[in-house]
């Protein structure tokens, strides 16, 4: 894992994983120049194009996830979060951003396999490119979820069905 550190606030982002383990664990702290760091983001396209990686775990000091920052882990079959994440939380591999009116799914693993998957009651939106690169089939949404984010879908070359809710008020372009 590669950092980005913030000396002011002493926080560090993941930039970069290129690693070949097939299981990964983000600490809560790093140190650097002998000062220890709180690990509190993960950056953009931090373990893209992974193929090895089938699953990370990461801390409950992960307060920000930039888009794409698991897209096209070909491997990937689930994102683990600690328990006491005030800002994301997994379910079923699955992981989710928590809000004030409703939560986020973010990444749905690429090799995660289910034929079908419904969302779960409480989301009520998906976040750029949630389901981008992924082999799921069918994906069924909840009433109660209104946006599809824009890529959701992007390059799901197994795709063949998606049911919308009647509360959907928003897609995202593909």
């Amino acid at each position: 894992l590669t950092f980005t550190y913030v000396t002011s606030s002493k926080t560090a982002t993941v930039n970069a994983y290129n690693g070949t383990d097939t299981d990964v664990e983000i600490p809560a702290t790093v140190t650097y120049n002998n000062e220890e760091y709180t690990v509190t983001a993960i950056s953009k396209d931090a373990f893209y194009e992974n193929k090895t990686l089938t699953s990370v775990s990461m801390p409950n000091t992960i307060t920000s996830i930039d888009n794409y920052a698991f897209g096209y882990c070909s491997s990937l079959k689930e994102i683990k979060v600690a328990d006491g994440n005030a800002a994301y939380y997994s379910q079923e591999g699955v992981l989710f951003k928590i809000g004030d009116s409703g939560n986020s799914l973010v990444a749905y693993p690429s090799a995660k396999a289910v034929e079908e998957y419904i969302v779960p009651e409480g989301v009520v939106e998906t976040l750029e490119g949630a389901f981008a690169y992924t082999r799921v089939e069918k994906v069924t949404f909840n009433e109660g979820f209104t946006t599809l984010g824009k890529y959701t879908f992007s390059d799901c070359e197994e795709l063949k069905e998606v049911t919308l809710s009647s509360s959907v008020t928003s897609i995202g372009f593909f």
